[in-house]
């Protein structure tokens, strides 16, 4: 799996969360390969805490949040790599 770090282009929100994006912040993120044309699109899975902070870097705290946490699926046009 590969992280990659991303700037959301404005503040998405969460719908019934209260999470919201920080266009301020860097994420980490990872390819949404499972999309049809992720990688014309550039789209990324973006991973955030509970309460909406980045994820810490390491490869295995992505493989559980893609599983159990919130994540926030991007295209290119909403984000710029950070």
């Amino acid at each position: 799996m590969v992280l990659i770090k991303v700037k959301p282009n404005q503040a998405f929100k969460m719908l019934g969360t209260g999470i919201v994006l920080d266009p301020q912040q860097a994420y980490l993120a990872v390819n949404a390969t499972n999309i049809p044309n992720w990688r014309a699109t550039r789209s990324v899975y973006v991973l955030v805490n509970s309460d909406g902070s980045p994820v810490a870097h390491s490869v295995e705290t992505a493989a559980t949040f893609l599983e159990t946490a919130a994540t926030f699926l991007l295209s290119g046009a909403d984000y710029t790599p950070a």
